[in-house]
């Protein structure tokens, strides 16, 4: 549909081999003086296709008898090259059979050539032009909705990979950096230890943009993102102290883990690493050449751990 700056403009397409059945549609059409209509003939389905080829429409009317075609097969000739507008169906047969299957292979709606009105023409189309828009436009929604859950799925999953792949190689590459500096031959070289100032740097700028890009993907979904799987525990508390050796030698702390090897919990392994590496990065930070335990048990009474 076009509009103007006066009145809106449907183009409108009638397919029937009766000159004066289509002069009717025409005719009835036009009562409607508050709409510009474009029409477009033809008599038959050959005649139709070239039409279709070049031009979208607004509405088609179709009369269910052709020379070369009956109804059904032109309702599944327009659905098998997604022609995109609505159908009416011209028919003088008033077969309830007839006009299910006709429904059921696309078209909009059907009249009966033996009642066409103005006031049904127009009633008809309009109902039919404007389903056809509301059926599009919750089509597209729809798409639209797939397509944004794609999308979070898609980050939720980069936010998970960036929570573990990045963060434990940067912890690594901060903590040995820390180490380097404190060694006699990093001091005694200007140029060497403003290299691996450096290099802590940019690691630790690089790791609080990661964890500020993590923190604002939870504000965004006011929810976390949780993956439940069967964890061992002393696997991951060994993996969250491998990410802390190097602050460790520096502060010099011996770090006593008692933790049975066949404890599992279900929980998020990448969160649980998080939370682990944090609570032992202070807990190392704040001791100094000192004893680090990491206890866990089995709660008998409430069989938890």
């Amino acid at each position: 549909m076009f509009e103007t700056a006066d009145k809106p403009t449907l183009a409108i397409l009638i397919i029937d081999d009766d000159e004066v059945d289509r002069l009717r549609v025409r005719r009835f059409c036009s009562a409607d003086t508050g709409t510009t209509y474009r029409f477009a003939e033809a008599s038959s389905v050959a005649a139709a296709r070239p039409l279709l080829e070049r031009e979208t429409f607004d509405c088609i009317f179709l009369d269910f008898i052709l020379p070369d075609a009956d109804g059904a097969m032109v309702l599944t000739y327009l659905r098998g090259k997604a022609i995109d507008a609505p159908v009416i169906v011209l028919t003088g047969h008033g077969r309830e059979d007839l006009i299910v299957d006709l429904l059921r292979a696309g078209a909009a709606d059907y009249l009966s050539k033996d009642n066409l009105t103005s006031d049904g023409i127009l009633h008809r189309m309009r109902y039919a032009i404007q389903s056809h828009r509301m059926r599009k436009e919750a089509e597209r929604a729809r798409e639209e909705a797939v397509r944004i859950r794609s999308l979070a799925a898609a980050k939720s999953d980069l936010m998970r990979k960036m929570n573990h792949e990045f963060k434990t190689p940067l912890n690594a590459i901060i903590g040995y950096s820390d180490l380097l500096i404190e060694r006699d031959v990093v001091t005694r070289d200007a140029d060497l230890l403003h290299e691996v100032e450096q290099i802590r740097k940019a690691g630790n700028l690089l790791l609080s943009m990661v964890q500020k890009l993590l923190e604002l993907e939870q504000c965004e979904t006011e929810t976390w993102d949780l993956s439940y799987e069967n964890v061992a525990v002393a696997a991951v508390v060994n993996e969250a102290l491998r990410n802390l050796t190097p602050l460790n030698l520096k502060r010099q702390n011996k770090i006593v883990v008692n933790v049975p090897k066949t404890m599992t919990l279900s929980t998020d392994r990448s969160y649980l690493i998080h939370i682990l590496t944090n609570l032992l990065d202070n807990a190392i930070k704040f001791t100094g050449d000192g004893i680090i335990s990491i206890d866990a048990s089995l709660d008998q009474a409430n069989q938890q751990d």
